[in-house]
């Protein structure tokens, strides 16, 4: 962000406080850097994000996704296009998922470049078969990045963060742990509009209060 954009984003919001994510080991243009952290324009980190490059689930595994609120969203009909079989193939991505087993979401997520080049090739790849599959079969770009491993090969290298996300809330304090991130995945920012503002942000959802709530309503 260049300093007149800030200034003008000061007198309009401020005070504004943050961490300067345009210096590495954060990409201002993606090819200039080997391990690169991804957010959306509309997502915003919390804590410094330098220390999830150290998290040992990433050093480990080279990538590290974040767990959206829906699961196995991906379209049976998906799989025979891609020619992957998904009864081998979404237990080894399902493991990499932990517990909570739920879809990543590609509002933030680390990579390790160099190290998978390949997958980077095979997203790319999904992401341009619109009508037939992309359209069809899948719930956007958050999805292909999963069968992005399992085409390379490397579906059992697939690595996510199991606690599920929290959320923002107008009630109560929950007794959460701090948040990494704030993703505005409702009521986005629009040209013109102003959304409604965020009172009280949770921290990842308590596992049990997680699992819970992936249980769904219980029925008579």
């Amino acid at each position: 962000m260049d300093n007149s954009t800030l200034a003008a984003l000061q007198q309009q919001f401020g005070p504004l406080s943050g961490f300067d994510v345009t210096t590495a080991p954060y990409p201002k243009h993606l090819r200039s850097f080997a391990e690169v952290l991804l957010l959306d324009s509309d997502n915003l980190p919390l804590t410094n994000p330098e220390a999830h490059f150290e998290d040992p689930l990433y050093k480990s595994a080279g990538n590290l996704f974040w767990p959206d609120f829906w699961s196995d969203w991906v379209g049976a009909g998906a799989w025979p296009i891609l020619g992957l079989n998904r009864t081998a193939v979404q237990p080894l991505l399902s493991a990499g998922a932990g517990w909570s087993g739920r879809d990543a979401e590609s509002g933030m997520l680390l990579l390790d470049r160099a190290r998978w080049l390949s997958v980077l090739h095979w997203v790319l790849w999904v992401n341009t078969w619109h009508d037939r599959l992309y359209y069809r079969h899948l719930h956007g770009d958050k999805d292909t990045f999963a069968l992005g491993f399992a085409l390379a090969g490397a579906a059992d290298q697939y690595m996510q963060v199991c606690v599920p996300p929290g959320g923002v809330f107008r009630w109560g304090p929950g007794q959460l742990e701090r948040p990494a991130f704030f993703h505005r995945t409702m009521n986005k920012m629009q040209l013109g509009e102003q959304p409604w503002p965020a009172e009280l942000l949770t921290g990842p959802l308590p596992q049990r209060l997680a699992k819970f709530v992936a249980a769904g309503p219980v029925v008579d």
